[in-house]
């Protein structure tokens, strides 16, 4: 019987409310319109945050004469958060000291183990502060990506739900049906019996 169920449902997991387009259900039409909206809105944030890496990563190049990698990672954020190579290096000589106040070679091994293997400084208090605006809507976008990610799993998982209580209400011969809203600020499940 358990697996009855489970290869009943495997349609409608892979696409949200497909137990009720088969039945010309319209709830089955708001499932696969959620699904297609939030995957739309995915794709969007995704060559959205594409773009924006590609563009800063020119930019960072022009006012900061650095090539970074053409993916975000510790060296970008190196880039970010200090203002040239000199200002980093004289962090990290601030960390040796604080780490090993009384021993000037460890301090230098230090200093040598973290130093990077590139070189920046920007030409501009304007330009540093703009790039790391453009790198915290970078991240934001990431964060939509998240969520986004997040409510298409749900909005299978409330498929599935919804097939499974539909069956067993069927079975046991309870009038009713069961609806589900997932949206980006609420998810909403409600049973409708009729007697």
């Amino acid at each position: 019987m358990l697996l009855d169920f489970q290869r009943s449902a495997i349609p409608s997991a892979l696409v949200p409310g497909y137990h009720l387009l088969r039945e010309n259900n319209p709830r089955g039409y708001i499932y696969l319109a959620s699904e297609l909206c939030l995957i739309g809105f995915y794709g969007l944030k995704y060559f959205e945050q594409k773009n924006l890496i590609s563009y800063n990563r020119t930019y960072a190049y022009k006012h900061a004469g650095v090539m970074l990698p053409s993916k975000y990672d510790r060296t970008w954020r190196l880039v970010e958060a200090y203002y040239s190579f000199e200002d980093y290096v004289e962090y990290l000589y601030r960390e040796a000291r604080r780490i090993y106040p009384d021993e000037p070679s460890k301090q230098e091994e230090y200093v040598h183990s973290h130093i990077p293997n590139i070189y920046w400084s920007w030409d501009g208090t304007n330009n540093y502060l703009y790039f790391q605006q453009q790198l915290k809507r970078y991240r934001e976008l990431g964060g939509y990506k998240t969520v986004t990610a997040g409510l298409i799993i749900l909005n299978h998982l409330a498929s599935i739900i919804d097939h499974a209580v539909t069956n067993q209400m069927r079975k046991n011969g309870i009038q009713g049906e069961m609806s589900t809203y997932v949206g980006f600020t609420e998810i909403d499940l409600k049973f409708n019996f009729r007697f």
